[in-house]
């Protein structure tokens, strides 16, 4: 099995299979698996990784080219991203019985985040329970931020027990947001909302990666997929860029956010590349299990992004280092494939 370069990763993921892959050299074997890695999800979808490849060694390295300088200066959403493309690998090295190693790079090495090494060592990955990495393999293909309104059921008390455990895992904090916490958490993040869209720099920051309907960009955060439609949707990052909207976004959110039947923060222990990366990793099994489960996912990132509130967030939940708050519940799949970089754009 071959890789044409350009090749969609979603189609190249559809037609791997573990006979095909049995066939092919170690070298090649992860060439293929990489793909896996392209679908995990990143901060405006800006896919902020490379790779480099070695015979049977890839190395993943930050792209510092595609930070968020305004929203995400310290690096630490995009080595959360890089953290589930990791783990996407492990995940198919695993659904295909291909034994390998990874390690997670010191801090001292401040572009360079992991090395996976295929035919070494016993696997290091293990399924959630319940789960099987073929199960959440599949799951890659279907998953997508879902930004519409969610109805109930949340997450069932079994499963969210089971993803705390999951957590504990990975030195992971989950916290489920309580009735009486969740009208100060939706109030963070309409300050949220009103303070990063009252700075120019973030508008800016934010509509260079919207993507106008009809655009063949292979990154960013397509404008239909955010709610905008045909005119609304070509002109979205332009109005982004000039207007304040921080009042409509945030009224937008409370209703969002007040109407999703699960709010969950996710945080960690420590605040440094590591603990981001194992928290990227655990990201990845998390959203990965809730699509297993029909369960459609958001982002309500916004306090955690702006330094005087996100330790208001973690006084609320008991957290020292929040990183990320999601929403969850039911909602209406989402048709369209996120837009990914193929192979050869990403890995040398």
């Amino acid at each position: 099995m071959s890789v044409n370069q350009g090749q969609n990763p979603y189609d190249v993921v559809r037609n791997i299979t573990t006979g095909n892959l049995a066939a092919l050299a170690a070298d090649a074997q992860l060439r293929l698996l990489v793909n896996y890695a392209l679908l995990s999800p990143s901060p405006h979808n800006t896919q902020p990784w490379s790779w480099q490849q070695s015979g049977r060694t890839v190395r993943l390295l930050a792209d510092q080219s595609r930070l968020l300088a305004v929203s995400d200066p310290d690096a630490r959403e995009l080595e959360i991203g890089c953290g589930s493309a990791l783990e996407h690998l492990l995940m198919a090295m695993a659904a295909h019985g291909i034994q390998g190693q990874a390690s997670l790079a010191s801090d001292h090495e401040p572009e360079e985040l992991a090395t996976v090494t295929l035919g070494t060592g016993e696997p290091q990955w293990c399924a959630p329970a319940g789960m099987t990495a073929a199960r959440l393999v599949d799951a890659m293909l279907t998953r997508r931020t879902n930004r519409m309104s969610f109805a109930d059921p949340g997450v069932p008390d079994e499963l969210l027990e089971a993803l705390s455990g999951d957590a504990a895992a990975y030195d992971v904090l989950l916290h489920s947001v309580t009735p009486q916490e969740s009208p100060e958490l939706i109030r963070l993040i309409m300050e949220g909302d009103k303070a990063q869209m009252a700075d120019r720099e973030f508008r800016h920051e934010l509509a260079h990666w919207m993507r106008p309907a009809g655009t063949k960009a292979l990154d960013g955060m397509s404008a239909d997929l955010l709610g905008q439609k045909g005119v609304a949707a070509k002109i979205a990052p332009l109005v982004v860029r000039t207007f304040d909207m921080g009042r409509s976004q945030a009224a937008k959110d409370e209703e969002l956010t007040g109407g999703s039947p699960t709010l969950l923060v996710i945080g960690t222990r420590e605040d440094n590349k590591a603990s981001h990366m194992m928290c990227g990793q655990y990201l990845a099994r998390f959203l990965l299990t809730l699509e297993a489960h029909d369960l459609a996912a958001a982002y309500m990132n916004q306090p955690c992004e702006v330094p005087e509130l996100r330790g208001d967030v973690g006084s609320l939940v008991d957290q020292q280092h929040p990183q990320l708050i999601i929403r969850v519940g039911h909602a209406p799949a989402r048709p369209h494939e996120s837009v990914r970089r193929p192979l050869d754009d990403v890995l040398v």
